[in-house]
């Protein structure tokens, strides 16, 4: 989900669109084997989304100075259409170093979020956005959201 939008709107020729900064959550390699995983977050500063069908999608590039994660596809809210983007199913990038560098939900907050409540999470992304953003020097989307 975006956290701050720096524009959006609708074009005649790609449909919708959005830039801003993103909030991606995350479920980590070892998901696949838990019920309620663990769920990490981080703040993308500069996502570029675009209408591709019914989904609004975008390339990202994940880089720390001049180390470069790999390129992540995102999916409506907050990366995997409204679920926590899966790092176990993603190929490109350095999934565990991205896990590592991606900062810990509180478990009170993963639980309301399992339980389909995902306004917790957009309120606490919103109130430790500095701490999100800390390490994200370099994050952009493709201009043309592919």
């Amino acid at each position: 989900m975006f956290i701050n939008v720096e524009s959006g709107g609708t074009s005649r020729e790609s449909g919708q669109f959005a830039k801003g900064e993103f909030l991606l959550i995350a479920t980590g390699p070892e998901a696949l084997v838990q019920t309620r995983p663990e769920i990490r977050a981080l703040i993308l500063p500069k996502v570029h989304m675009k209408q591709i069908g019914q989904f609004m999608m975008a390339n990202v590039e994940i880089s720390e100075g001049a180390e470069n994660l790999g390129t992540l596809t995102i999916s409506g809210t907050f990366g995997g259409d409204g679920l926590p983007c899966d790092l176990a199913f993603k190929s490109g990038i350095q999934t565990e170093e991205l896990w590592k560098k991606m900062h810990p939900i509180p478990p009170e907050i993963v639980e309301a979020f399992w339980q389909d409540s995902r306004i917790p999470v957009q309120f606490w992304g919103r109130t430790h956005r500095a701490e999100l953003l800390r390490w994200a020097t370099e994050a952009k989307g493709s201009e043309d959201g592919t």
